[in-house]
């Protein structure tokens, strides 16, 4: 008896993880998902040592220095209720919006728990524990960085605010 209490203890335990000790987010409204987003916040954990410089965690800031203010600020991400996902920026940041927010090009989501998949034809992937409400979103997600010089995997963390 005692090793059966054991045995569903610990499937009961394990059961609430996920993957690499994530906690698991409970699933979110995908009605709330439509809508126009901005991007308000990228961070990545652990810091990155590579393409922007040393143990940078702030991959925003990042981001401007390499395409600008205007194109960051201008940039507005459109998910629609039918699950499709589009771009507006303006044409001098049209290129350079679509190579860092290529999963924002053309392509189509779609909810499952509290995992969002994007799939694009420029870049597709999972964002997982995701929370949404009537003002923000925030996507996680985990990457393995090409140029980085500890060859971690590190977690990308999206913050969105509704326009």
């Amino acid at each position: 008896m005692k090793r059966l209490i054991l045995f569903v203890s610990l499937t009961l335990l394990l059961s609430c993880k996920k993957g690499g000790g994530d906690e698991l987010t409970p699933a979110f409204d995908p009605a709330l998902v439509a809508g126009t987003w901005k991007l308000q916040a990228l961070t990545i954990d652990p810091s990155e040592t590579g393409v922007w410089g040393k143990d940078v965690t702030d991959l925003l800031a990042a981001y401007r220095t390499q395409i600008g203010d205007e194109c960051i600020n201008n940039f507005r991400m459109n998910m629609t209720s039918a699950g499709t996902i589009s771009r507006t920026t303006s044409d001098n940041c049209n290129s350079r919006t679509l190579t860092l927010f290529g999963f924002a090009e053309g392509g189509v989501w779609k909810a499952a728990g509290s995992t969002l998949r994007i799939v694009s034809p420029y870049e597709s992937g999972d964002y997982i524990n995701v929370t949404v409400d009537q003002s923000t979103m925030i996507w996680h997600r985990h990457i393995d960085v090409i140029d980085s010089e500890d060859n971690k995997v590190h977690t990308a963390t999206l913050t969105w605010a509704r326009q």
